[in-house]
C-alpha cells in the first residue's frame, strides 16, 4: 500500500533505475534535494519570524536593557581571577573579551528608539574597537600586555568606549561598570 508522495517517488525512481545501483544513487539525490528544499523552508520561516520582532524599545526600556547587559557583563568580568602576572593578565584579558565580545553582541540586538540609534551605533563601534585593538593587542603582544599592566599604556580605545557610553546614558556600560 502506498502512502504519501515519498513513495510516489521512489517507485518513479525505481522504474527509471536500470539497475539496483542507480536505483540508490536515484533515491539519495531525492533524499538531499528533500533536505535542501526542507533546510530552505526553514530559513525562509526563521527569517519571516524574525522580520516580526522589529519593534522599537522605548527610552526606558532600552535604557534598561542595555544597562542591565552591560552590568551581567560587567559581574562576570568581576568574577574572573585578579591577574597577578603578565600573562595572568593576558588570560584574563582573554576571558574579558570573551564576556565583554558577547555582551555587545547583546547590545546589538536591541532595537533602540530612533533618537538613540546613532548613540547605540557609536556606543558598539568604541566598544568594538576597545575590544578588537586593545584587549586583543594585550592577549597577543607580551610588551603592550605589560604597559597596560603597569599602567603605562595609552588606552585611546577604552577612553572612546567610555565617551560613548556616557553621551549614551548607559551609565553601567561605562569603564568599571559595564560592557
Amino acid at each position: 500500500m502506498l502512502r504519501g508522495s515519498s513513495s510516489l517517488l521512489i517507485i518513479e525512481a525505481a522504474e527509471r533505475a536500470d539497475f539496483s545501483g542507480e536505483y540508490e544513487g536515484v533515491l539519495v539525490k531525492m533524499q538531499m534535494r528533500r533536505v535542501l528544499v526542507s533546510t530552505a523552508t526553514l530559513v525562509v520561516a526563521v527569517s519571516l519570524v524574525g522580520c516580526g520582532s522589529t519593534k522599537k524599545l522605548s527610552l526606558k526600556d532600552y535604557k534598561a536593557k542595555a544597562n542591565s547587559i552591560c552590568a551581567d557583563a560587567q559581574k562576570k568580568s568581576n568574577k574572573l581571577s585578579t591577574p597577578t602576572s603578565i600573562s595572568d593578565f593576558q588570560k584574563y584579558s582573554k576571558n574579558y573579551n570573551a564576556i565583554q565580545t558577547q555582551a555587545l553582541g547583546k547590545l546589538k540586538g536591541l532595537n533602540p528608539p530612533a533618537a538613540e540609534t546613532k548613540k547605540l551605533d557609536a556606543l558598539i563601534s568604541a566598544q568594538g574597537n576597545f575590544l578588537s585593538k586593545e584587549v586583543q593587542r594585550v592577549i597577543t603582544n607580551k610588551d603592550f600586555a605589560t604597559q597596560v599592566f603597569n599602567g603605562k599604556a595609552d588606552l585611546k580605545y577604552a577612553l572612546q568606549a567610555d565617551q560613548a557610553a556616557k553621551a549614551a546614558d548607559l551609565t553601567k556600560c561605562e569603564s568599571g561598570s559595564g560592557a
